[in-house]
């Protein structure tokens, strides 16, 4: 039976589905917008590496960005992507803690700008096309992570040392339960 057909004969039922996925999606989008309800993030949290302090910015920068101090180390801006956490509540500021900060070296920011002109057919920055393969590897050599311990010392972040780092926020809660990750509102 054609599905035209189906629908002519069986009208209310086709009608009760429709009325129950719109009611549905009314209810996602209504639970979408409440306090506490799951939503994307816009926002992280940066580390000012001069100050010590996080700061709020765009999620969609890559780490190093310019920060509230204004420093620069040789050049590149001290401030670097946050992971933070809590055991507890996001909305207790008190019980939230930095898991780890992550950054980018300049070569792996300029492969992943190449990466995607790459794969839309547009130059890149050596004019040269490059392979998947070798985009691939700058970038994972040049992602870093560190414990936001003085002194910070970063490792590449798909290394041993890296994903230690990464995994240690599981183990700060004390009912052994993971972390849940924190972003600003």
């Amino acid at each position: 039976m054609a599905a035209r057909e189906w629908l002519e004969q069986h009208r209310a039922a086709a009608t009760a589905a429709v009325v129950v996925v719109l009611a549905g999606s009314l209810g996602w989008l209504y639970y979408q917008s409440q306090p506490g309800g799951t939503r994307i993030p816009t926002k992280a949290y940066f580390y000012d590496l001069e100050t010590g302090l996080p700061f709020e910015g765009p999620i969609s920068q890559v780490p190093p960005v310019p920060a509230p101090s204004g420093k620069t180390v040789d050049g590149s801006p001290v401030g670097v992507r946050a992971y933070v956490y809590t055991c507890s509540s996001c909305s207790k500021e008190a019980d939230r803690f930095i898991g780890y900060l992550e950054t980018s070296s300049e070569d792996a920011k300029v492969a992943a700008a190449d990466l995607e002109k790459f794969e839309n057919g547009q130059p890149t920055s050596t004019g040269a096309p490059g392979s998947l393969e070798d985009y691939q590897r700058r970038i994972d050599e040049g992602h870093q992570v560190a414990k936001p311990d003085k002194p910070i010392t970063w490792v590449t972040a798909n290394s041993h040392e890296g994903a230690l780092i990464v995994l240690a926020r599981q183990s700060r809660c004390p009912d052994g339960k993971p972390a849940t990750e924190c972003f600003p509102k």
